[in-house]
């Protein structure tokens, strides 16, 4: 039989000793490796990828830790995070004549019939990987199955990385092969020639015509040349609270500017029901797949203007890109194409950072006078922030206001203040090193430019653990 051990280890072994120069690498005690998987698990964002050679579930057993890392996994993708899990497909040991999946076939019952997407590995492939991937950017990996042996009787060795490079480095080795389940509701297409065209986003963005921009991309949602549901749109736009005549006035008023001022819109005016709108500009050759979360869980008001035209940028450049979803444009390349200044491009990156929507890689500052390297930008899934909030709740509860409010500021330096994981490990490297020596740290790194590439949590951790 084929083993994939030697080559999981001979592609693991050269990317961690790069992460361990470029990112945080945690020993994780035996004992503790349940309750940072499932922390990790309970703060994913975008995505949750599972490679496992034994997931021991039983269901007898409500409070096994291995049955509730499956419903932590359950509840990421209810949350809207994408959540494959791949186990190795061989026999029980404990039971060789049994059924050829025997070891994993619980796990994948209980998962599958959770909606949670399970692959089989080959069965002529022995998979002996054991690692949670959260976010492409947080891996848990070593010995550790997801056994209750595992858990509470075993001798393991497991480490945490943080660093986007090195997960994205295994996830590619470890992937292969491996589908990867297409989203259930396919996503509303911005045409491209609207980012791209002066007379359209550049103008609205010279205007700061915000709401416009906002009423075009809901009508797309809708799918065009229909009626236009006014009340669904008006509590898209944050003006449910009006009245009505107050709120069709407004909706009227952008439509007649979509109309007349930008050429994107037919409509015919109804003063008492719903228009019906007709989209003019075709989306059927190069588009910005903009997924319907955007609306559900509300970034269309909880970005700003710079934020959402980043956002779209990064949807289209990250699936175009040859090192997908890895993409770089030079900020004032990607200014000059939508029309913007390099200003508004610089706000909408931070907006996303700050968000926990992108992670950049910023370009190094050369010795020499000539031009900074391009920034590479990986885009992040839309989450849901009420998630995010409830995190947060959590940790207001077990660390009080004080040590909350300090380690958001601390991350707000390295842009993860919406990051309720890291936000947690900063608390507890203070109580580690004390706030002395973080509020030192912070002052150090508070003093180097927003965009230089040392303001990353890794630097920040690594500053305070080597004070004196």
């Amino acid at each position: 039989m084929v083993t994939r051990r030697l080559l999981f280890f001979a592609a693991v072994l050269p990317a961690l000793n790069a992460a361990a120069h470029q990112a945080g690498v945690e020993h994780v005690p035996a004992r503790a490796y349940f309750e940072t998987a499932l922390r990790e698990i309970n703060g994913a964002r975008s995505s949750v990828d599972v490679f496992l050679y034994s997931f021991g579930v039983w269901t007898d057993r409500p409070g096994s830790p291995s049955l509730a890392l499956a419903d932590a996994l359950r509840r990421a993708r209810e949350r809207g995070a994408r959540v494959r899990v791949v186990l190795d497909q061989g026999p029980d040991p404990d039971d060789p004549g049994g059924p050829p999946d025997g070891r994993n076939g619980a796990a994948r019952d209980y998962l599958a019939a959770a909606g949670v997407p399970v692959f089989m590995d080959d069965p002529a492939v022995v998979l002996h990987a054991k690692v949670l991937i959260v976010d492409g950017r947080t891996v848990l990996l070593g010995s550790s199955n997801w056994t209750d042996a595992a858990f509470n009787r075993n001798a393991e060795a497991d480490i945490l990385v943080r660093s986007p490079e090195f997960a994205r480095g295994l996830l590619s080795g470890l992937e292969r092969g491996v589908p990867n389940p297409s989203p259930a509701v396919p996503p509303v297409l911005v045409p491209w020639d609207f980012m791209l065209r002066p007379d359209l986003l550049g103008r609205m963005t010279a205007r700061h015509d915000e709401r416009a921009f906002d009423v075009y991309l809901f009508i797309l949602k809708t799918g065009g040349a229909r009626e236009l549901d006014v009340r669904a749109l008006a509590d898209s736009l944050g003006l449910g609270g009006m009245t009505r005549e107050a709120y069709r006035r407004q909706v009227r008023k952008v439509l007649v500017k979509l109309r007349d001022g930008y050429g994107l819109i037919r409509f015919d005016q109804d003063y008492n029901g719903d228009p019906r709108v007709e989209v003019l500009l075709s989306s059927s050759s190069a588009a910005v797949p903009v997924p319907r979360d955007y609306w559900d869980y509300g970034w269309n008001r909880r970005l700003d203007f710079p934020g959402k035209t980043f956002l779209l940028a990064s949807l289209f450049y990250s699936r175009s890109s040859p090192d997908r979803p890895r993409w770089t444009v030079p900020g004032d390349v990607l200014a000059s194409r939508l029309h913007v200044s390099r200003g508004f491009v610089s706000r909408g990156v931070v907006a996303l950072r700050r968000a926990g929507l992108v992670d950049v890689e910023y370009g190094e500052l050369g010795r020499d006078p000539g031009p900074r390297d391009a920034s590479v930008y990986t885009p992040r899934g839309l989450y849901d922030p009420l998630e995010l909030e409830r995190q947060f709740r959590r940790l207001l509860e077990i660390y009080g206001e004080e040590k909350l409010a300090r380690a958001r500021r601390y991350a707000a330096l390295v842009y993860d203040d919406s990051d309720a994981p890291a936000v947690e490990r900063l608390i507890r490297l203070e109580e580690e090193r004390g706030t002395a020596r973080m509020e030192k740290a912070a002052a150090l790194l508070a003093a180097k430019n927003p965009d230089n590439p040392r303001r990353t949590m890794a630097y920040f951790i690594n500053t305070v653990r080597n004070l004196p």
